[in-house]
């Protein structure tokens, strides 16, 4: 497993480090991206003092 630490994530700034790296399916950028956001809007939401979620994903 690959990792890589993206600290301001824009495209051009992706695009650099992933070509510093052996290929990686697409897939797996887009799940690693997917799941940095949501643990970061979960760090965020904690440091906050929680919020209650009523609704996700539009599935309401």
């Amino acid at each position: 497993m690959q990792h890589i630490f993206v600290y301001c994530l824009n495209l051009g700034r992706l695009e650099i480090h992933l070509a510093r790296l052996s290929p990686i399916a697409a897939q797996d950028v887009q799940a690693t991206l997917a799941e940095l956001t949501a643990r970061t809007i979960a760090q965020q939401a904690l440091l906050c003092g929680g919020v209650n979620i009523r609704c996700s994903c539009g599935a309401c």
